[in-house]
């Protein structure tokens, strides 16, 4: 191979310029060393660190779903006992063992109000917990999070859906005798109020990164928002509606949907915040096999009890 005129010293400056940048790396220290940025920006989130949050964050979701929806159907059952209507709980709904025309217009209300009403109340008071603790790094933070917004979901999404589809709830308003108007009214406000509660709950769900970070900057916010809630989110709606087949309540899967109105509010609004700093303790970022096999053992038992 014959090499044109000047190439060699080319060649020569090429490996003068190699062996300059590699004794530079060598007086400094960091030949064999991953580069600083990477190493101390904390910007960013590692693949193993992400899917340990997805897999956590995935089964506290669950957990907390089952204890809203046993919640809200034993409060539906309650209420019913106390007009003398037996009930059945399933893991799908409530089955009343009533014929249609025996219910009366008290029970009505008070059966298909109940859960709503209480999930509402659940919410104000999941919500002043976690702003006593906000700042501790417990895991049941997150758990309590999760919980205030199922909480918000049955409350709010059942007086939206149940009014605009004529179910559950919108039974309630239909013996009120409410015109559409009114009923268009509620349905807007409580559209605006789930907005609204995702826009003030963002500040509460980025808190909850202190369970595994000293800090939630920029680069690693939206991996973050992402593991610790949203794909938390889809994968949990899949699973349960996965666990409640083949009798799975359409209404139900419209409802837990309409989390949506609380959640993406809240992520945007996340995604834009200012830094934020927490302590600086050392941080272990583990596989949280307590709530998972508490997750695994509830479902396992919702689905063969109920």
């Amino acid at each position: 191979m014959h090499l044109k005129p000047g190439s060699d010293k080319r060649i020569s400056w090429f490996f003068y310029r190699i062996n300059r940048k590699l004794s530079v790396l060598r007086k400094r220290g960091t030949l064999f060393q991953k580069s600083p940025l990477r190493k101390h920006s904390g910007d960013s989130i590692s693949t193993s660190t992400f899917w340990i949050i997805l897999l956590n964050s995935t089964f506290i979701f669950l957990l907390s779903y089952l204890l809203v929806f046993l919640l809200t159907e034993s409060a539906t059952a309650i209420a019913a006992q106390t007009f003398n209507i037996k009930s059945v709980m399933r893991y799908y709904d409530v089955d009343f063992l009533i014929r249609s025309r025996d219910w009366t217009t008290d029970a009505v209300k008070v059966v298909f109000s109940s859960g709503p009403l209480i999930m509402f109340m659940l919410t104000f008071v999941t919500i002043f917990i976690f702003s006593i603790i906000s700042h501790e790094n417990w895991t049941i933070r997150l758990f309590i999070i999760w919980f205030s917004l199922h909480a918000l979901t049955q409350s709010f999404g059942d007086l939206i859906f149940g009014t605009l589809l004529n179910q559950e709830f919108g039974w309630v308003l239909s013996y009120l005798y409410f015109d559409d108007t009114t009923k268009m009214l509620m349905v807007i406000l409580s559209l605006l109020g789930m907005l609204a509660s995702g826009i003030l709950l963002s500040r509460y769900i980025l808190l909850t990164g202190n369970i595994y970070f000293n800090n939630i900057r920029k680069g690693k916010r939206f991996p973050f928002l992402m593991s610790q809630f949203f794909l938390p989110y889809l994968i949990g709606i899949g699973i349960i509606i996965s666990i409640k087949q083949p009798l799975m309540n359409t209404f139900e899967i419209i409802l837990e949907l309409s989390m949506l109105l609380i959640l993406v509010p809240a992520i945007l609004r996340a995604r834009f915040s200012n830094d934020l700093f927490f302590d600086e303790e050392p941080k272990v970022i583990h596989i949280n096999w307590g709530w998972i096999s508490s997750s695994i053992l509830a479902i396992i038992l919702f689905r063969t009890c109920f």
